[in-house]
């Protein structure tokens, strides 16, 4: 296999694990809003559930090992847990703008510096959900590769 093959090989990878990183997050983003709103908040249950059962039917589809299923699980349980844990933390930072904005003269500075902070944190979660996400890839077939892209392509044409 020329080199130029291989670049290519390993750049449809990184596409494809990229594009299921960001089926995966904004799944789980859409779901926590739209099912979860001000009075009506999902619980982490029940967002863990739903994961559970989106990761299982994904494993179905692709015809995944036991072994397979174990690891992508576990996976998907750590991306879980990451995003219940960065979004615990919204109420102290609503109400910190909401006060800063209720003001007669907020603290622009403070609250730039608030933006950053959040901004950094989905970013550092963005990060580690690929690198996990990656981890999932590896453990993959091509053939199960292959099938999985195309599910992740239809939902993307979908939404």
């Amino acid at each position: 296999m020329t080199e130029a093959k291989k670049a290519r090989r390993l750049a449809n990878r990184r596409v494809a694990a990229i594009a299921v990183a960001v089926s995966v997050l904004a799944a789980a983003g859409a779901t926590v809003f739209a099912c979860g709103d001000h009075h009506h908040r999902m619980s982490p249950e029940r967002l863990r559930k739903i994961v559970s059962w989106k990761v299982d039917d994904l494993l179905d589809e692709v015809d995944a090992d036991d072994s397979q299923r174990l690891e992508i699980e576990g996976i998907a349980g750590e991306i879980t847990e990451d995003f219940l844990a960065i979004h615990a933390d919204r109420d102290r930072h609503r109400e910190t703008i909401l006060e800063e904005l209720g003001r007669g003269d907020p603290d622009g500075d403070l609250l730039h510096e608030r933006l950053d902070e959040k901004l950094d944190t989905i970013g550092s979660f963005a990060h580690r959900t690929l690198d996990r996400l990656l981890d999932a890839h590896a453990l993959l077939t091509g053939e199960q590769r292959a099938i999985l892209s195309e599910h992740v392509r239809e939902h993307m044409e979908d939404h």
